[in-house]
């Protein structure tokens, strides 16, 4: 599992980082999928803790 906040550029051109944490894991058959989760760090992990199993 990885937490992450994912990074995008702006309509003017800037590199910026999104407001929502990001869960990426591997499901059942070994393919990594990525979902958005909450604003908070904590809350974000715990969510992605519950997905793997």
């Amino acid at each position: 599992m990885r937490i992450y906040k994912q990074k995008y550029k702006s309509r003017s051109e800037e590199t910026k980082q999104s407001k929502k944490w990001y869960v990426r894991l591997k499901d059942h058959m070994k393919i990594i999928q990525a979902f958005p989760a909450f604003t908070d760090k904590q809350q974000s992990i715990i969510l992605g803790e519950k997905s793997k199993s």
